[in-house]
């Protein structure tokens, strides 16, 4: 009665199968088990392998950043403040600039030149630049230095209209600007006698770009200037007392 009524062979057999198909199943969940932990173990490592990437990138930025602030913190700095719209692009002499921005060099201001082109398509007569040392302020005034170029300034008497002998920039020409030796060495002498500190930064700014037809730029903001008085950057006529007030 144990098996109830059913042959013992085909008991035994459905006893068998039951067993098979029960290790099939743990065979397929152990098997199961095994592929998801080695897909753990695969994402795991390239975890790892990320952060460890990102750990090597990270110093490697850290110390190019460290490097550049002390070559930086080494070098005297130079802004140029020209206005961008302006048919001129300025530059340090790249043979000079190292010597410029070193600020071991006691006589940097003998070794400064300055690259300017003109990228417009007139000739140039007549340019001014200031040169500053922002930081030495000795009575509370920036000491500095005028770089010029040509005779006839919009401002004298010739009202910037240039004469046949004058020698222009022509547009793609390139001049060399510099300090001549009484300026090197007034500033040497000035130094030395106010017991005053090397600039660690430099500025150049604009002071006039004339094209010798009575047009051109003027100011730090380069105000277009035409043979009917100054305009301001946004077109604005300026009066001749509103000009000489700025």
């Amino acid at each position: 009665m144990g098996n109830y009524g059913l042959p013992a062979a085909h008991v035994n057999g459905c006893l068998r199968q039951s067993a098979t198909e029960s290790f099939r199943s743990l065979f397929v969940q152990g098997d199961a088990a095994m592929k998801s932990q080695r897909s753990r173990l695969v994402l795991l490592r390239m975890l790892f392998a990320f952060l460890f990437f990102a750990l090597i990138l990270t110093i490697v930025v850290n110390d190019l950043r460290s490097s550049t602030t002390a070559q930086s913190s080494n070098e005297r700095e130079f802004e140029d403040k020209i206005p961008k719209h302006l048919p001129i692009k300025i530059r340090l002499q790249p043979e000079k600039e190292k010597a410029v921005k070193d600020l071991n060099n006691a006589r940097w201001q003998h070794d400064l030149a300055f690259e300017v082109k003109n990228t417009g398509d007139k000739p140039i007569y007549y340019l001014w630049f200031t040169l500053d040392m922002p930081e030495i302020k000795p009575s509370g005034n920036i000491i500095g230095a005028v770089l010029r170029f040509g005779k006839h300034s919009i401002f004298d008497e010739s009202k910037g209209w240039a004469q046949p002998e004058d020698v222009p920039l022509r547009p793609n020409e390139t001049l060399i600007f510099s300090l001549d030796k009484v300026q090197a060495d007034g500033w040497d002498e000035r130094r030395k006698v106010e017991n005053l500190p090397q600039p660690k930064k430099l500025s150049i700014e604009l002071g006039e770009v004339n094209f010798g037809d009575g047009t051109g730029f003027w100011g730090t903001t380069g105000a277009a200037w035409s043979r009917r008085g100054c305009h301001n950057a946004s077109g604005r006529q300026l009066q001749r007392a509103e000009m000489c007030s700025r």
